[in-house]
């Protein structure tokens, strides 16, 4: 399982990197959420979770605060990509 989480992870990392930074406020219609929403929510999510499975987030990240800075690619990894 933590494989195919990783595997996930690694992939939303990849994606959210390569989506260039004017793209972040794209939503595809009204009433949905945007590139950057998503990545929030993916993120928040992924905190969460490893949270209940007992690992600590990176140094710097909160679940309830980590949309706060999250504007472009770069700032959606704790870590150099």
């Amino acid at each position: 399982m933590l494989r195919s989480f990783d595997k996930a992870s690694g992939k939303i990392l990849r994606l959210a990197v390569a989506i260039p930074e004017a793209h972040y406020g794209w939503r595809p219609m009204d009433g949905v959420g945007t590139v950057r929403d998503v990545l929030v929510h993916v993120t928040e999510t992924n905190l969460m979770l490893g949270n209940r499975l007992g690992t600590k987030p990176a140094a710097g990240l909160a679940r309830k605060t980590v949309g706060a800075g999250m504007n472009t690619a770069a700032s959606s990894s704790p870590t150099p990509v």
